[in-house]
């Protein structure tokens, strides 16, 4: 089965959200996970979080907070951080994940630019090295392409940022 990991701070908001979300739309055969770069083994997603995410019909509250490991990037075939410092530090703990380690909106947005997943014989391996090839070639935005964490932000931020990922 393809891994696809999805890496935050603390896999307390953005990352098991985004999780939730690919494992609802895509198809079956991905084992999609997520975890954190700074994570407390074991954390529930907070009340008013879990009520946000609600509001897409998602259920979180058996989600416990789990560390990134080595392991987790090695068997990974896609690797996707909310911002480029996530980005960069799972690059430096396996620079050999380099080509298939992308944020996600640079992800997105390099995607764009290839054909879709059906053109590549439904293989995420093949779609992920399209994007990485595309990463010379696509002009990068100026500004950072990360999802801000909204972990201890006041309720607007946390629900602005679920219905960024969302989107």
């Amino acid at each position: 089965m393809t891994r696809l990991l999805v890496v935050c701070t603390a896999n307390l908001v953005r990352s098991p959200f985004t999780a939730a979300a690919l494992t609802r739309s895509i198809p079956h055969y991905y084992d999609i996970d997520s975890a954190g770069l700074a994570a407390v083994e074991g954390e529930q997603l907070p009340p008013e979080i879990l009520q946000d995410m609600r509001r897409y019909v998602m259920d979180l509250s058996k989600h416990r907070s789990r560390r990134v490991t080595l392991d987790d990037v090695r068997s990974s075939a896609l690797i996707l951080g909310m911002t480029e410092a996530h980005r960069d530090a799972l690059q430096t703990m396996l620079p050999a994940a380099t080509p298939r380690t992308f944020t996600l909106i640079e992800f997105v947005r390099l995607v764009e630019t290839v054909p879709p997943l059906s053109q590549h014989d439904g293989k995420v391996e093949r779609l992920v090295a399209a994007a990485h090839r595309q990463r010379p070639r696509v002009e990068a935005h100026q500004v950072p392409e990360d999802v801000a964490d909204p972990l201890g932000k006041a309720t607007q931020r946390v629900a602005a940022c679920i219905d960024q990922l969302a989107d």
